[in-house]
């Protein structure tokens, strides 16, 4: 369980040395683990950076970087249950989301949903062959029932 690959290569190798008839006492095992441990901090090598560590270090710094990329384009990456990663195209959907600009009603066509309900008067209403309730939260006519409101 050690951190250091070179410290745990070297001990494994003790432990071979150990099942194929070496003489190690406790005492002498932990004698050499010690001044091993002490000879690579002295050396500067103690849990140093392997080239294999190096390449997953940069390579996950690329991903990263591909990411960050990606956010601002039509393409998103999406991971699979084959725990294969794939970029797709954002759907036609997605992209409406974003790039459709947005259409500004006259304030005259809905000045009449911040109006509240008299006292007394109905919560409900037909308008535009459509059913408005009156929302406390929003204070407007809204498609919702007040209910279902996730102020």
């Amino acid at each position: 369980m050690v951190p250091d690959s070179t410290f745990h290569n070297w001990l494994i190798r003790k432990k071979k040395n150990y099942e194929e008839g070496a003489d190690v006492t406790s005492d002498s095992l932990m004698l050499d683990v010690l001044n091993r441990y002490q000879s690579l901090l002295r050396e500067g090598k103690w849990q140093s950076t392997t080239p294999e560590s190096k390449r997953i270090i940069a390579l996950t710094s690329q991903l990263n970087e591909m990411q960050k990329m990606l956010k601002g384009t039509n393409f998103k990456l999406s991971s699979r249950k084959s725990n294969s990663t794939k970029f797709e195209k954002k759907s036609s959907r997605e992209k409406r989301k974003i790039s459709k600009p947005t259409k500004k009603k006259s304030n005259d066509d809905d000045a009449w949903k911040k109006v509240p309900p008299s006292e007394g008067e109905p919560k409900t209403k037909l308008a535009k062959e459509k059913e408005f309730n009156w929302c406390d939260e929003h204070m407007v006519w809204g498609r919702h029932k007040p209910i279902d409101c996730h102020i």
